[in-house]
């Protein structure tokens, strides 16, 4: 189950990349239909609820964790890097909220070898906004006219706890990603 989800992971990464560094907040509808056909495959039903869809692939606490996420680009690397989380017993079992907090833990940590990422917004030069805006860790929400807004992307938003151990940094990131 979890080696199909992979692969579908990977396509949606490639096809979303666009939505680096866009603000478009997930929900139900945003899915897809590859997503619902592979729900439908594996187990065997031929209609599932766009509610219940993730729970096919995640247990409740990982889908909500995962549908807090900013765009279907971070969502779907977010479930990539769940995956490897994953050890050769769970590969037939439901992504656990464990996985997910430990795969935004890696991915934030890939990031901090270029990106300190406990500076403030208001502290960041233009050349810092742009060089993170590009690389997804500041997110751009669209808003009429040129009322554009740049906010952090919650995975690398300044964050206490998240300097710690990697446990302690995954337990910090997913209680900030629940709460906001």
């Amino acid at each position: 189950m979890l080696k199909r989800l992979y692969q579908l992971a990977d396509a949606e990464v490639t096809k979303n990349v666009c939505e680096v560094s866009r603000f478009m907040p997930m929900t139900d509808s945003m899915l897809g239909g590859d997503l619902y056909k592979l729900a439908t495959e594996v187990t065997l039903r031929c209609l599932i609820l766009q509610k219940e869809l993730l729970h096919v692939f995640c247990e409740p606490a990982a889908a909500a964790l995962l549908m807090r996420l900013p765009n279907r680009y971070w969502f779907w690397s977010a479930i990539k890097g769940a995956i490897v989380q994953v050890d050769n017993e769970g590969v037939n079992k439901p992504l656990t909220q464990e996985n997910v907090a430990l795969a935004l833990a890696e991915i934030r940590r890939g990031y901090t070898a270029k990106y300190n990422l406990r500076t403030p917004l208001a502290e960041l030069n233009q050349a810092q906004v742009a060089s993170r805006t590009a690389a997804g860790v500041i997110l751009v929400r669209s808003c009429f006219g040129e009322l554009d807004e740049v906010v952090f992307n919650p995975i690398f938003a300044p964050c206490p706890g998240t300097d710690g151990t990697f446990a302690q940094s995954a337990a910090a990131l997913t209680a900030s990603l629940l709460k906001a």
